[in-house]
């Protein structure tokens, strides 16, 4: 989890969900990251979010990392400082009203509404999603 962008973490996972969510699956990759990195910033172990008639993502920053055959947990790794990262500095025009602050997603904030974010407890339908191993 080290390093990894969670935005492109989060593209992957569409892809592989595509399916089961009929095209559908994560609308606000940009809200997503500032939610996600300020989850993970304050120490929750997880964060989610509630697509309204696509049901639930969740986010085990745990998982991303190493979990035992018993369910422990190893101490999540943080993120590096974005401003040290080989990206910073880079920009990426919005598409729908071409501003210069898409930062990484095809469309920036203000395009956009905000999802809502879940309680740290995810629901018994929750997808969860490990990354494949390396």
């Amino acid at each position: 989890f080290s390093g990894t962008n969670v935005v492109g973490m989060i593209a992957r996972a569409q892809w592989e969900f595509k399916d089961k969510l009929r095209d559908k699956w994560i609308p606000y990759p940009q809200k997503i990251n500032d939610a996600v990195d300020q989850a993970h910033r304050s120490g929750h172990p997880t964060v989610g979010f509630n697509f309204p008639s696509r049901g639930v993502f969740i986010i085990d920053f745990a998982a991303m990392c190493e979990r035992s055959e018993l369910g422990a947990e190893t101490p999540v790794r943080r993120k590096p400082d974005r401003r040290r990262s080989p990206d910073a500095g880079r920009s990426w025009s919005c598409s729908q009203c071409g501003c210069r602050n898409a930062a990484g997603s095809p469309i920036c904030k203000e395009c956009y509404e905000p999802s809502t974010p879940l309680s740290d407890s995810p629901p018994p339908r929750a997808v969860s999603r490990r990354p494949p191993p390396r």
